[in-house]
């Protein structure tokens, strides 16, 4: 889930952080276009040498070459990329819309490929659907683009784009929730909670079970070592610190909306113990205020598998 805190304001201005499944945004953010999910003449690293927090990827092109179906196979936009952090889609409209010979109705859009002259369609729904499908963590709604700056064809435009905003918010509502109710009925009734003390090296490891496509113990590896340094935490609702003086997992069972603020912990390593797929047993050194279950949830989203503690 994404949330955005506010860190500093002067006017209209401000500074932020964007919390997302693959890592932190700060900003304002260098974001490097990463049209076909991968940024001409430079690596994935080089671009995180350049200070680049996300990348942008354009569902359109995707969708045309190589295919959302072999990304996703690839394992996603993370694996297909070999990019682990942050990551936005754009919803194509704007390329769409450039295109010769465009038949736009209030269903979507059709067109031809560029590339082989194929027959496509593009639809609000299709649009969410792709770019969940691929995994990005922020996707952009499909908009309408005028074709001249007339006041009716950009009124029109407008217009159009917010039915289909609209469209776009009940179809990635649904893909949510079809998510959360798959993760649900994968996972175990019981979870454990764990809160490492200062310094200390748990006594028993922490199994973390995740539940989708497969990873190898290379990728689980670089993902866990991702995590190690400092990083932000979100405690869970359902955790002993006191909101406005009462502890938080009152105000939780009793069905209350509240926010807890994200903080800072310091993981000082992460060894893997075993890892036979769906389960990894890992040993965490972490700073005091380390919530383990959190972190588990944080590595299973990063994987994109989800995990949860037993």
């Amino acid at each position: 889930m994404l949330k955005f805190s506010i860190k500093k304001k002067d006017g209209l201005a401000r500074v932020g952080v964007i919390h997302t499944p693959h890592g932190d945004i700060k900003t304002p953010a260098f974001v490097g276009a990463a049209t076909r999910a991968t940024v001409k003449a430079l690596t994935m690293q080089e671009m995180r040498d350049l200070g680049s927090q996300a990348i942008l990827a354009n569902t359109y092109h995707l969708i045309l070459r190589p295919g959302v179906d072999l990304v996703r196979e690839a394992g996603g936009l993370a694996e297909f990329s070999s990019w682990h952090g942050p990551t936005f889609t754009d919803s194509g409209g704007f390329q769409i819309f450039s295109l010769p010979n465009v038949k736009i109705t209030e269903a979507g859009v059709k067109f031809k490929s560029h590339i082989d002259g194929a027959n496509f369609e593009i639809t609000p729904e299709s649009s969410m659907r792709a770019q969940w499908s691929i995994g990005a963590d922020i996707h952009m709604a499909f908009d309408h683009l005028a074709k001249s700056d007339s006041y009716e064809d950009m009124k029109t435009a407008m217009e159009r784009t917010h039915r289909w905003l609209d469209r776009c918010v009940v179809e990635h509502q649904r893909l949510r929730n079809a998510t959360v109710q798959n993760s649900k009925s994968a996972a175990r009734k019981a979870l454990s909670r764990s809160l490492c003390e200062d310094g200390e090296q748990q006594e028993r490891p922490s199994p973390v079970t995740t539940g989708a496509r497969e990873r190898s113990e290379k990728d689980v590896s670089l993902v866990l070592h991702s995590f190690i340094g400092k990083i932000t935490q979100t405690p869970p609702k359902f955790s002993a610190i006191k909101i406005n003086g009462q502890r938080a997992y009152k105000l939780a069972r009793k069905g209350q909306d509240f926010e807890i603020p994200s903080r800072e912990v310091k993981i000082y390593s992460i060894d893997i113990l075993n890892y036979a797929y769906p389960e990894l047993k890992i040993k965490v050194h972490c700073s005091s205020g380390t919530y383990i279950r959190t972190l588990a949830e944080d590595i299973g989203q990063k994987l994109g598998t989800g995990a949860y503690l037993t």
